[in-house]
């Protein structure tokens, strides 16, 4: 029985009456717990979370920074590269046997010079100068290149051209459009006027595969004839401007570019002499030429100028002929 009296008597007291005295009796007691432990966690929970928010805006602020100098080095390092890279082209341009004038927009129009002056301009000459056309160059060249850089440069009309050096040499030009500025870039021709002297050197020893070799690579046309007259030989060039004079051929037998009765006078005049033979000559439509014909050992060959631009200036060719047949070698012999 003891235990039931302590379950429902003291029990009851201890556990329930006890409690619901000291509620009942202090009031703040009967607020009950939530209220009491919220009021005081409140600040310390807005501080905490003041501190979290803080520390995650600290690390993403870290990481941000860190990679903006990330980026920041990446864009240096490629910067450098690039300049690198362009001072590697300009020294290469510097070292080149040409002369090339830029006029870009962030210069403002003000030219910009690389390469060797000496390749296109007599010697110690600025490469200022070659802006100065009638300084290097004859009156009507002169007025032709600057006719060409102002339209390329007003109207951006690119051009590619020859032009005759008041010192002898054949000079090429090319210019084009760059983007919102102009390039213009002058070399040394590969044939100069006397750039004759290694065919005529192979075609006097009598190598007609070397003749033919170097006939095959001019720009211009280029024949060869053997001792009869009779063309055996021309170059890509000479059937294309054969092609475009509307005259038939093929490799094995050219067509001729004159008709009978010039042509029948231009033979004879190589025939009287064993120096080479010019003839100036103009196409419709091609432009003019000149055509060159000197004696080869064993055959011959020829060649013209090649096309000016717009309606072609005169220009001169290489090639070669066969010389008069030597006499016969006559004599008798005596003996005592």
């Amino acid at each position: 029985m003891a235990p039931d009296t302590v379950r429902r008597h003291r029990g009851f007291a201890a556990l329930v009456a006890a409690p619901l005295t000291l509620m009942t009796a202090v009031p703040a007691l009967a607020q009950g717990f939530v209220p009491a432990n919220l009021g005081g966690i409140a600040p310390l929970a807005v501080a905490i979370g003041a501190g979290g928010f803080a520390l995650i805006a600290m690390a993403v602020l870290r990481t941000l920074l860190a990679d903006g100098r990330a980026a920041r080095q990446r864009a240096a390092e490629q910067i450098a590269d690039l300049r690198a890279m362009v001072d590697e082209y300009e020294n290469l341009l510097s070292g080149s046997r040409e002369l090339t004038v830029l006029w870009t927009g962030q210069a403002q129009g003000v030219p910009r010079f690389l390469g060797q002056a000496s390749a296109v301009l007599p010697a110690g000459r600025q490469p200022q100068s070659v802006l100065n056309p009638h300084s290097w160059l004859p009156g009507g060249e002169a007025t032709r290149l600057a006719g060409l850089i102002e339209n390329l440069r007003v109207h951006g009309h690119a051009f590619a051209t020859s032009l005759a050096t008041l010192d002898g040499r054949l000079v090429r030009a090319n210019g084009w459009v760059l983007g919102d500025g102009a390039a213009l870039r002058l070399r040394p021709a590969f044939l100069q006027p006397d750039a004759d002297q290694p065919l005529e050197t192979a075609a006097g020893g009598g190598d007609m595969p070397s003749v033919r070799a170097i006939l095959r690579l001019l720009s211009k046309p280029a024949f060869l004839r053997d001792a009869e007259d009779r063309l055996i030989y021309a170059n890509p060039a000479y059937h294309a401007l054969a092609k475009a004079l509307g005259h038939e051929g093929d490799d094995g037998a050219p067509p001729e570019l004159l008709d009978g009765k010039r042509l029948a006078g231009h033979l004879a005049a190589c025939r009287a002499t064993s120096e080479p033979v010019c003839l100036r000559l103009t196409f419709p439509g091609q432009g003019a030429y000149e055509l060159v014909e000197f004696p080869v050992t064993g055959g011959g060959g020829g060649g013209g100028g090649g096309r000016g631009g717009g309606g072609g200036g005169a220009a001169r060719g290489a090639g070669g002929r066969s010389p008069p047949p030597p006499p016969p070698v006559t004599g008798n012999s005596t003996s005592s």
